[in-house]
């Protein structure tokens, strides 16, 4: 749930020799019917993660080398507030 309406989309087919996902399309935020319009038929999973199956992932991926290090923000979209230009605060 990427609120706002929207949902983060991500595209998986099949899995690697290690047994990790292999995505096929770069993430995006879209709404429940761009969803269908671009993929129909797909499976629409909005549920939380499974702390379990995240757990696992990360041993497969750290089994296969993939570096976990980055724990940096991924920003799909825009804020939903920016800054005012033009706009003095005084302290």
């Amino acid at each position: 749930d990427a609120k706002r309406g929207e949902l983060f989309v991500g595209s998986y087919s099949g899995f690697d020799q290690f047994w990790l996902p292999k995505r096929i399309h770069e993430l995006e935020v879209m709404k429940p019917e761009q969803l269908e319009a671009k993929y129909p038929g797909v499976a629409n999973i909005s549920e939380p993660a499974d702390a379990k199956l995240v757990g696992l992932y990360a041993e497969r991926a750290l089994a296969a080398g993939v570096v976990l290090d980055d724990a940096s923000a991924l920003y799909l979209r825009s804020p939903d507030v920016t800054p005012s230009s033009g706009k003095r605060v005084s302290g």
